[in-house]
């Protein structure tokens, strides 16, 4: 949890709230279903590798759609965060007809700035992101991604 949030983990009783809201949260009739995090299941065998998704947020203040994923280490440079990623990136352009979609990462995070760079991320400086600054990254509609590792 190095890059997300403070780092810190949370104990059982925590996850299980935190669990409590987001599900309460997204089984609201109004609440659209692409808002929000998935997990990321491995194909082959349906071990669950992390998370990813489109998520609404504000950046310097300013509404903005995130894309997002962590994976667990055992899943780290396998292609997985690329994989989910793009798919996102054509479903949030192609069947939400979103503008654009947003990045942000820690700069020191070098695997998931590579992912960006990869799904066709261009870098826009730095941003407040939950109080916090951060590196700040474009997805444009128009932008063409590479291709999965």
């Amino acid at each position: 949890m190095r890059w997300i949030g403070d780092g810190a983990t949370y104990d059982r009783a925590e996850v299980e709230a935190r669990y409590a809201r987001i599900d309460a949260i997204q089984r609201e009739p109004t609440h659209p279903r692409w808002d929000g995090f998935k997990i990321v299941v491995r194909k082959e065998d349906g071990k669950r590798l992390g998370q990813a998704g489109l998520l609404r947020c504000e950046v310097d203040a300013i509404p903005q759609v995130e894309i997002g994923w962590w994976l667990t280490p055992s899943a780290w440079g396998r292609g997985y965060a690329t994989e989910a990623a793009l798919a996102l990136c054509d479903y949030a352009f192609r069947s939400l007809r979103l503008a654009r979609l947003t990045v942000v990462l820690h700069p020191e995070n070098r695997a998931s700035v590579a992912v960006a760079l990869r799904i066709g991320a261009v870098p826009a400086g730095t941003a407040t992101y939950r109080g916090k600054r951060v590196t700040h990254y474009l997805i444009h509609a128009a932008t063409p991604p590479t291709t999965a590792e």
